[in-house]
């Protein structure tokens, strides 16, 4: 894994759980909510203004989901 992303998830206090090797069906709830999350909000928006609105309309968008 690369090192800026486990430095995100520790800063983000998360913690990390490998699903199995070539066993996509493991993390499927998770894969549809990234691909719902892509589709529906972050590629209608080619950029974002800024890191703070990109945050906030995501964040945004969760929570609907929710």
């Amino acid at each position: 894994m690369a090192y800026g992303t486990r430095a995100l998830i520790r800063d983000l206090e998360m913690l990390f759980s490998r699903g199995g090797v070539n066993r996509p069906t493991d993390n499927a709830r998770q894969e549809r909510f990234y691909r719902t999350a892509k589709q529906e909000e972050i590629y209608c928006y080619p950029s974002y203004p800024s890191l703070e609105i990109a945050r906030r309309s995501i964040g945004e968008h969760i929570e609907f989901y929710n």
